[in-house]
């Protein structure tokens, strides 16, 4: 599995609260409000993202992870075993840890949102999907 995915099983409930917890304190310590969003200061993958080494619940094993997706999931209490589902950025912003700019949905409404972000603007997703958020507009 490539660096910073969260194998297809990650039940934050397999979590200790203590480690869970702990997580989110490490998380907002390396992160800095701007504006709307909580940007992560740590590392970040070649594609921009948040990553960092969490333990994995299942293995026991230090994995470099995803920290917005894990983070998510910690919040939501979703596993994101869900098949072309992604955890997606409502405010365009990959760096961004704030829970109510993220949400867990299908593959092809993330890559509608990319389009939005070209076209600086929302043109909406359909079927109850929140529209994206432009917090530096």
């Amino acid at each position: 599995m490539a660096a910073g995915r969260i194998p297809k099983v990650f039940d934050p409930n397999l979590l200790t609260l203590e480690y869970r917890n702990t997580l989110i304190n490490r998380f907002n310590v390396r992160s800095d409000e701007i504006g709307d969003c909580k940007i992560w200061r740590g590392a970040h993958n070649s594609s921009g993202y948040p990553q960092a080494k969490i333990r994995d619940p299942i293995t026991g094993n230090l994995r470099v992870m995803s920290v917005h997706r894990v983070l998510y999931s910690i919040l939501s209490g979703n596993d994101l075993g869900r098949h072309n589902y992604q955890v997606s950025h409502l405010c365009h912003t990959k760096s961004c840890l704030t829970f109510r700019h993220l949400i867990f949905e299908p593959a092809a409404i993330n890559t509608q949102r990319n389009e939005c972000k070209g076209a600086g603007q929302c043109g909406g997703h359909g079927n109850d999907n929140p529209d994206c958020i432009f917090p530096n507009t």
